[in-house]
């Protein structure tokens, strides 16, 4: 992963090269770029000091990371996506019998009204 931003303004601080500080206001805020999401991450750090905003970017990130590496995702799943994963399911329902195909074909009109 690495940042999107490479050149930074003045009050941005970056934070271990992947993700950056920035103030906003009198606080601190945390952004990372997620790549895999194509989002940023970001979080208010709840500070004005900065020292401790450098402390809790850095606590932000290695949680955020270490969330990444074990494959879990920082954003929800969509609408859609979950539209479509219930069709699937549903589909195997009309495959093992308990449902009929125009029953599926029903619910899947209604679920993309």
């Amino acid at each position: 992963m690495a940042l999107k931003k490479q050149h930074f303004a003045e009050g941005e601080i970056a934070i271990f090269d992947e993700a950056c500080i920035y103030k906003r206001g009198e606080y601190w805020q945390f952004r990372m770029w997620l790549p895999k999401e194509n989002k940023y991450a970001r979080k208010s750090l709840r500070t004005r000091s900065e020292a401790t905003a450098i402390e809790k970017g850095k606590a932000a990130y290695l949680e955020i990371y270490a969330n990444l590496q074990q494959g879990k995702s920082y954003f929800s799943i969509t609408t859609k996506e979950g539209v479509e994963k219930y069709l699937s399911f549903r589909m195997r329902d009309v495959e093992l019998g308990h449902i009929v195909k125009g029953r599926h074909t029903t619910i899947a009109t209604v679920e993309l009204v």
